[in-house]
């Protein structure tokens, strides 16, 4: 009986352990079952509707075969020429350029903006190679680049010695890719020069590999005096263009700025340049007709033309280009010998349209129609061996033309260059995408891209009404083309031209792009009215009194235009009993942030609330939804996400994660918020239900960008969901991620009480069994 006892006591000491440690486990399962689970939300790159936004076109031959190539963003697109889809390359940069050195655009911004250099000169050939000159960001150094495949890889080219150290050593007001502006410029005969803004290089190397700083000649400026400054601007001169001499004209040309255009001219052999003109204009492009001595001058308001020896300069006047002339953007000669002038000129605008001219510029033909949304013809490439020629443009992706200019048609199969200005959810659920090239409607798999344009205008702005399911979409070129549920389509001009208004309306989602000043860029109903609003980029409000049918321009107060001097409105909301919202922003980002309101339609407006700027660029925006309660504000601003029940007087902030971070993105959608937050480490995205009561969170995902994604997901600006599909947008991109199967969880805080419970009431019972046995 003695051993029968010690055995159980044995036994009982064995089952102990096991107890304990299935106590444990129920413990750690109740821990996991009711703690908030962190869950991550993987995104995927949604491919864009095809055209888009081009900066520059060229044509290389290799052997029997042409490649065109256009820069697109940080892609570089290539097809043959006669045949197949556009096809996206693979760009391979030189080691040290990194991620941004692929930004072609950001040198040619610069250039652009300061000296009002055409696009088209970002890409230069010499016979099968491709050149470019890319500034990765404002403060890096340029790099001269070259590619022998039509733009797979690029390989660096040393630069002259003096110029090297400019780069390296800009002064001491200048960041490093300011310092010299640099240019490539490409003669008739296929030789290589490099200006900045009073030097000239040549190339005298012909092999591309082999090319050292020793290998640039520096030609010699005598006579040109850079050091004086202009009697207007207090700015020295700057060098503009330069076309060396030919067989057929002995002499070279060469423009400089300041308080007028001066042309110089320098004898083939003479050693110094001298001054025989001046225009009241500024260059955007210098270039001889080939086989001839003829050169024209482009301007951006009108052709100069010189047929002797650069001395006199014929203005060359456009026919038909209305009383509005347009803003010259490229210009190329092609030979013709069976022509008047022995050449055809072709000339693109601002506006989209195209000129042609046989008879030197004496008559110009339209041969491609003005674009009612502005996008211009940013540059033309030529192959007479094919009869080819192809026009790039700031939207509308490439043109093409077989018959020398006579004709054109779209050619964008595969193309993917589009710019996504708004997004919106459609009458039914599906994601509508506003972009240069239309407005697009995505069916299908989200993230097979299939998109069906609905019309072909340039789309800045977007709105679904929820009462009658029509689109409302603002163009470019100030209508707004409103789309019914049966498939009828009205087109208002809702923007008339006028004189721009002194207050630049600039949305946080489109800060960082540039719109015509006509482009509308907000649209907004009154709840229960047929009211509604729209404002464009700079040319002031407009309502309608009959559901967007028609449009009148309002007249901002002149109280309210003095108060905005210098700031910029960014956000607009509307609101019942004759309520208008507005939001504006100081240029100077230390000042605050206002909210101002309108009781009266606008008549009159006060500043009701003040926001102060945080570090970061933080604009204010102020949104409503139908769905929820007319005297329901939103807020969101930095970290901060409020409410208000007051109109807009005093506001309730909803505490949150998103608070440790930055809010990049918000939207309303039934009933529910979304909000896009980049935290330390991760962006993450939160939906809180109900959040005008201060609903619960009801879920939040750390977004996982795609790999080559990765360094811009800082720049998310819109968010649109749609069942399980959550959409994001940052002009240059669309992403999508599908949300998981929603499983009942716990809010966090009832699932750490429930867990520390949970654990105590287990050990205690725990305790008490023991002591039992």
């Amino acid at each position: 009986m003695f051993s029968t006892a010690s055995a159980a006591r044995r036994l009982s000491r064995q089952r102990r352990p096991r107890r304990r440690q299935v106590f444990g486990l129920l413990a750690l399962l109740l821990t996991v079952g009711c703690a908030e689970q962190a869950t991550r939300l993987e995104l995927t790159s949604v491919p864009r509707p095809e055209g888009g936004n081009l900066a520059s076109i060229v044509a290389i031959e290799h052997g029997e075969q042409v490649t065109v190539v256009v820069p697109a963003g940080r892609k570089v697109y290539q097809r043959t020429a006669d045949e197949g889809s556009w096809k996206r390359t693979l760009v391979y940069w030189p080691a040290g350029m990194g991620e941004t050195g692929a930004n072609l655009f950001d040198g040619l911004s610069q250039q652009e903006a300061s000296f009002n250099f055409p696009s088209d000169q970002l890409f230069v050939t010499r016979a099968s190679e491709l050149w470019t000159i890319a500034t990765p960001s404002f403060k890096h150094k340029s790099y001269l680049l070259v590619s022998t495949d039509a733009g797979l890889t690029f390989s660096e080219v040393a630069l002259p010695t003096s110029l090297a150290e400019v780069q390296a050593s800009p002064r001491g007001d200048q960041p490093a890719g300011a310092a010299s502006r640099l240019r490539i410029l490409k003669s008739a005969d296929d030789r290589l020069f490099i200006t900045d803004s009073r030097r000239i290089w040549q190339l005298e190397a012909e092999d591309a590999t082999a090319i050292e700083a020793e290998s640039w000649r520096r030609l010699s400026i005598e006579g040109i005096d850079f050091d004086s400054t202009a009697r207007t601007t207090q700015l020295p001169a700057v060098l503009r263009n330069y076309l060396p001499a030919t067989e057929q004209r002995p002499f070279e040309l060469l423009t400089v700025l300041q308080d007028q255009l001066l042309v110089y001219r320098r004898a083939k052999g003479a050693t110094e340049w001298v001054l025989t003109s001046s225009l009241l204009t500024v260059d955007r492009h210098l270039l001889e007709a080939p086989g001839t001595s003829t050169v024209y001058l482009l301007a951006p308001e009108a052709v100069y033309r010189s047929d002797a020896d650069g001395e006199r300069w014929d203005r060359v006047q456009a026919s038909g280009h209305g009383p509005q002339p347009p803003y010259n953007t490229s210009l190329v000669a092609l030979a013709a010998s069976e022509e008047p002038a022995g050449h055809i000129l072709l000339l693109g605008s601002h506006d989209g349209g195209i000129w042609r001219s046989v008879d030197g510029g004496a008559a110009w033909q339209e041969v491609h129609l003005r674009d009612p949304d502005l996008r211009s013809i940013t540059g033309f490439a030529i192959n007479d061996r094919l009869g080819r020629i192809w026009a790039s443009t700031g939207g509308s992706g490439v043109l093409t033309s077989r018959d020398r200019g006579l004709s054109w048609q779209p050619d964008n199969q595969g193309l993917y260059a589009t710019r996504a200005f708004d997004m919106a959810r459609g009458p039914n659920g599906e994601l509508l995408l506003g972009t240069d090239a239309g407005l697009f409607r995505l069916t299908g798999e989200p993230r097979a891209g299939h998109w069906d344009r609905l019309h072909a205008r340039a789309t800045s702005a977007l709105y679904v009404h929820p009462d009658n399911m029509r689109i409302f979409s603002g163009t470019f070129g100030g209508s707004i083309v409103v789309l019914r549920p049966d498939g009828q389509q009205n087109l208002s001009e809702a923007a008339p031209l006028g004189e721009v208004d002194t207050v630049l309306f600039q949305p946080a989602q489109l800060q960082s792009s540039r719109l015509p000043a006509s482009a509308i860029v907000d649209i907004r109903p009154r709840p229960a009215s047929q009211q509604m609003f729209a404002w464009s980029h700079q040319q002031g409000p407009l309502s309608s009194n009959d559901a967007g049918a028609s449009w009148r321009r309002m007249k901002l107060s002149e109280a309210l235009t003095t108060a905005l001097q210098g700031q910029v409105i960014t956000n607009f909301a509307t609101d019942q009993d004759q309520r208008l919202f507005v939001v504006s922003r100081s240029m100077d980002h230390a000042q605050p942030s206002q909210l101002w309101r309108s009781q009266n339609n606008g008549e009159s407006w006060h500043a009701i609330y003040y926001f102060m700027e945080t570090d970061a660029d933080s604009p204010l925006r102020v949104e409503r939804e139908l769905h929820h309660l007319p005297e329901v504000l939103f807020m969101v601003h930095g970290s901060r996400l409020a409410y208000s029940l007051d109109q807009g007087t005093a506001w309730t902030t909803l505490a949150g994660p998103w608070q440790k971070g930055h809010i990049a993105a918000f939207g309303l959608f039934d009933e529910q918020a979304i909000v896009v937050a980049n935290m330390p480490h991760a962006s993450e995205i939160f939906l809180i239900e109900r959040p005008e009561s201060n609903g619960p969170l009801l879920a939040h995902y750390t977004l996982d960008w795609p790999l080559d994604q990765r360094f811009r997901q800082e720049r998310v600006l819109d968010v649109v969901s749609h069942e399980r599909y959550i959409y994001l947008s940052d002009v240059d991109f669309v992403f999508v991620g599908t949300l998981p199967r929603q499983r009942t969880r716990l809010p966090q805080g009832i699932a750490i009480f429930l867990t520390i419970g949970g654990l105590l009431i287990l050990t205690g019972a725990s305790f008490a069994f023991l002591r039992q046995r």
